[in-house]
């Protein structure tokens, strides 16, 4: 039987694009926005999920956010289509946990590829854990050790400016899912909101001791866009960093 996938998409051109290219070795489902894809996700578990980020009514954005709170627990593998270039879009998607993002125009053959191959390791982790054989490539991490390396991790990560689950559950030793699972037990949200919560905050430390300039606190903790800077901290502390600037 061919793994299922339930595809967000709103635009009658983009869904045909899909049909080409995956009808063969995929089954197919169509959401035409992100509420739709939620009442999908109540009946069935597909093996992927592939969104476009904008749509009417419910946009990639809020169907991934919805998601994540509705079903924590939920391991499927999301991938996010988009045509825009907006680096603010990308790191919310990453922040929610959005396994990849595919940028428009897609390549058919690539395209088919990459989504056969995400759900073949997919099924061959799950089948490996099922048959207690996971230890030689994954081995079990105990919860305490596992939060303190991931502690760890998400210190080396505050400089650096492309950050992805993949990387972070390779220097854990754990699959993606099972980042995700622990990460959201033990603090309640995904690793990238953790990571981007330790930029700002150390971010904010440099600005109030090393009297930085925002532009350099905050290329100096891994922001790639200032202004995004500036609307992350200001939705975290309630202020822009220039107004700590002009108090010091």
């Amino acid at each position: 039987m061919n793994p299922s996938v339930l595809i967000v998409e709103d635009s009658l051109l983009d869904r045909h694009f899909f049909k080409t290219c995956l009808a063969q070795d995929f089954n197919l489902n169509f959401a035409s926005n992100g509420l739709e894809g939620l009442q999908m996700l109540r009946t069935f578990k597909p093996d992927l999920i592939i969104t476009d980020v904008m749509m009417p009514e419910c946009d990639g954005l809020h169907f991934v956010n919805q998601l994540r709170k509705e079903y924590p627990q939920n391991d499927v593998p999301i991938i996010a289509v988009t045509g825009s270039t907006d680096q603010a879009i990308t790191e919310a998607l990453l922040a929610m946990g959005v396994l990849g993002l595919a940028h428009k125009p897609l390549m058919p053959k690539p395209f088919c590829q990459q989504m056969k191959n995400l759900v073949n390791l997919r099924q061959q982790i799950r089948q490996m854990a099922k048959e207690e054989k996971v230890q030689p490539v994954l081995r079990r991490v105990p919860e305490d050790d596992f939060i303190k390396d991931f502690d760890t991790v998400v210190q080396d990560y505050i400089p650096v400016q492309e950050v992805s689950l993949g990387e972070i559950a390779r220097k854990l030793n754990v699959s993606i899912p099972t980042l995700l699972r622990k990460v959201k037990q033990h603090y309640g949200c995904s690793p990238m909101k953790l990571i981007s919560d330790a930029k700002l905050e150390q971010a904010h430390r440099l600005l109030q001791t090393e009297q930085l300039s925002v532009k350099d606190a905050a290329f100096e903790t891994g922001f790639v866009s200032t202004s995004y800077f500036i609307k992350a901290y200001k939705k975290k502390y309630g202020k822009t960093p220039g107004t700590l600037l002009i108090r010091n």
